[in-house]
């Protein structure tokens, strides 16, 4: 997605200046650009941030080249909500103050971490690295049901007993610096940390670029289908070395509850 830029929260740094910031993964803890301009941080948001990411979504939602490429929920205050605290995670990427992207990773087993938690260190520009943790209590979630074979590994049972990718959005001002790429990437260590060794995403196939991003990440399109009356794509993400494909155990460590 390219629309043209309706809000700039921030001067945007060369791309030069990005791409020379490159991270490795064992990196992302800090989640510091070091060659940025203004300094660039991913850091964990809290309910504190909740505003800030309602006014970026629909900054976004106002750009999108096609109605299809994302479609609003019909609660955002609840969508928001659900991935932070017990039930997920919202890193954000920050110009200074500004949040110009942020990416939601949806915990299906809960996490031991909470917003007070997080709220304590989300000033310092790191995210807080909470120790990995795992509720077998928790309320697994919705799953889309995209795929109706119930034996894949990627079937609808085995996708609600893993993370999913959720939501991702740049400012459109900040488009074209990798910002999602980074985000996919903080997002993957997150759950990697907690146990976890597979991950889904969903995405409309008139988002190329984001179906791009999660594929250079390492993500491979697994199926296909309806979602609350949109066609999407269901792509998967696999460790090297987890467990055999038909086994979709893996999360949380010791497997499903």
């Amino acid at each position: 997605m390219t629309p043209t830029a309706r809000h700039t929260p921030a001067t945007p740094p060369p791309s030069s200046a990005l791409a020379s910031s490159g991270l490795p993964s064992s990196a992302l803890s800090s989640s510091v650009f070091p060659d940025s301009t203004p300094s660039l941080r991913i850091r964990r948001l809290t309910v504190r941030h909740a505003a800030a990411i309602v006014a970026l979504r629909a900054r976004v939602l106002a750009t999108l080249t096609h109605p299809d490429c994302y479609v609003a929920e019909s609660d955002e205050a609840a969508f928001i909500a659900r991935h932070r605290g017990a039930t997920g995670i919202t890193l954000g990427c920050f110009a200074g103050a500004t949040l110009i992207a942020y990416g939601m990773l949806h915990l299906p087993h809960g996490d031991a971490s909470a917003d007070a938690n997080a709220d304590s260190n989300a000033d310092s520009g790191v995210d807080p690295g909470v120790d990995p943790g795992a509720d077998p209590g928790a309320d697994p979630g919705a799953d889309p049901g995209v795929d109706s074979a119930h034996r894949s590994p990627w079937g609808a049972p085995a996708r609600a007993r893993l993370p999913e990718l959720a939501s991702c959005m740049v400012d459109p001002a900040w488009r074209g610096h990798g910002l999602q790429r980074r985000l996919i990437e903080a997002r993957l260590q997150q759950g990697r940390r907690r146990g976890a060794h597979r991950f889904w995403a969903i995405v409309s196939p008139h988002n190329p670029a984001s179906r791009h991003n999660l594929q250079m990440a390492g993500f491979r399109v697994v199926g296909a289908g309806d979602v609350d009356g949109h066609h999407r794509l269901v792509l998967g993400w696999e460790a090297t070395g987890a467990a055999s494909a038909t086994t979709p155990a893996g999360w949380p460590p010791g497997g499903p509850t």
